[in-house]
């Protein structure tokens, strides 16, 4: 028989050593403690999706929704699979459950999403439907087995439009609003379009502008639009660096004749920055705030961007700001939000110093604006984070499209979903 021999006074020290550290790096990742960032999911590739795109979205439940742009079931796509639609939820053990709604066939490229009041998914896909110019689509939950996907408008490439790769935003009426970056008119410069559902079923497609060289409003949009609380509309257009046109953002207001567009900013590509592929956060007083790629006044041209606040003058235009530069520290893509306290949440790849990329934040007080970090990624937990969300606790949730965990996407990582806890912010 074996003889338990207690344990000597340096194993008991070494023990309760590593059991009060491991105690206070739980401990710090609660609210209240200093350390609140975490990582709730790695992606692994193959079956299990790669490359999480785009915001999440939260149910009333606590479930997170969002996208992959390449993985799944499905091995189409070059064999890589093409994406699909994901739920995290928790799982009561302080946890979270990951299943996969749906997986996309031949090149879907799936897009973000949004929620509707019965829990429905809507999204948009960037290269799916018969022409393969985009889809419009709804995922259903059912009360048992996989949810049920519903095209509800696939676009020709035509005057309709094509690739619909921006956020979609609903209307009091549910009606679905939208942009794309390419089609409409014979330019070929996108549009921003409606859904309606019909009354016997099926949705109707409404173009509501075309975008073109001559008009002021600039073109190839491509992140969406938004709405303020008098029913207009609210974009960006990306422009074409390559023949000196740097984006716009852009009104469209609905009159008796149909809707019609103004432009609240055309940018320089210099000191204001330039190339605005995020669409619009907008506040209770009007205030418009956005991200460029490019341009700023610490680099010039050769910046890699800014953020920006449009405010209503009071004459009925617009003045232009710019809330911080980055220089070459930071290259946002995506759109900024706005916490409960007005101020602005954001996520940058790294620029030329700091490659992983960070959640930045712009903390508002009177008239003035400070930054700070509230993550560096460092590969490990992620790299490349894309847009973030705030839950009603004021938790910000987030993904990092590539990092976590090597074997995939050319051992760079598949990426990560990550917490930044409200104690933090």
């Amino acid at each position: 028989m074996k003889v338990l021999m207690p344990p000597k006074k340096s194993s008991l020290v070494n023990h309760w050593i590593r059991t009060i550290a491991f105690l206070l790096s739980s401990a710090a990742a609660l609210p209240g403690f200093a350390q609140t960032f975490s990582i709730i999911h790695r992606f692994t590739g193959n079956a299990g999706a790669g490359n999480p795109a785009f915001q999440l979205v939260q149910d009333a439940a606590g479930n997170l929704y969002g996208t992959t742009s390449w993985g799944g079931a499905v091995r189409s796509c070059e064999g890589s699979g093409c994406g699909g639609v994901y739920r995290l939820s928790p799982n009561g053990n302080l946890g979270w459950t990951y299943t996969e709604l749906y997986n996309f066939q031949f090149g879907a490229e799936p897009y973000n999403l949004i929620l509707d009041s019965a829990g429905n998914l809507y999204g948009t896909s960037a290269a799916g439907g018969p022409s393969g110019a985009g889809l419009v689509f709804e995922l259903s939950p059912t009360t048992t087995g996989p949810w049920t996907f519903t095209t509800l408008y696939a676009f020709t490439g035509g005057s309709d439009g094509s690739l619909p790769n921006g956020y979609l935003v609903f209307d009091a009426e549910g009606n679905l609003y939208g942009t794309t970056a390419y089609g409409g008119n014979s330019e070929n410069l996108g549009t921003v379009f409606e859904l309606s559902p019909q009354a016997g079923g099926g949705w109707t497609e409404q173009v509501l502008w075309d975008f073109n060289f001559t008009s002021n409003a600039g073109y190839n949009p491509s992140a969406g639009v938004v709405f303020d609380a008098q029913g207009n509309l609210y974009g960006t257009t990306s422009g074409d660096q390559a023949i000196g046109t740097y984006g716009t953002v852009y009104k469209l207001t609905k009159g008796a004749s149909g809707w019609e567009a103004t432009l609240l900013h055309e940018f320089k590509g210099s000191g204001d920055g330039g190339i605005p592929e995020a669409p619009v956060a907008i506040d209770a007083a009007g205030n418009l705030y956005g991200t460029t790629i490019i341009g700023g006044n610490a680099q010039g041209s050769s910046g890699t961007g800014t953020v920006y606040e449009l405010s209503p003058n009071g004459s009925g235009g617009y003045a232009f700001g710019v809330l911080h530069d980055f220089g070459k520290t930071g290259q946002s893509y995506y759109p900024v939000v706005l916490d409960s306290s007005g101020n602005l949440i954001g996520v940058a790849d790294g620029g030329r110093t700091n490659p992983p990329g960070f959640v930045f934040k712009l903390t508002h007080s009177g008239t003035s604006w400070s930054y700070s970090v509230l993550h560096g990624f460092d590969g490990n937990n992620g790299f490349q984070p894309n847009t973030v969300m705030i839950d009603p606790s004021g938790n910000i949730y987030g993904v990092t499209n590539a990092g976590g965990i090597a074997g995939c996407a050319n051992d760079s990582g598949c990426g990560t979903i990550f917490e930044i806890a409200a104690a933090a912010n």
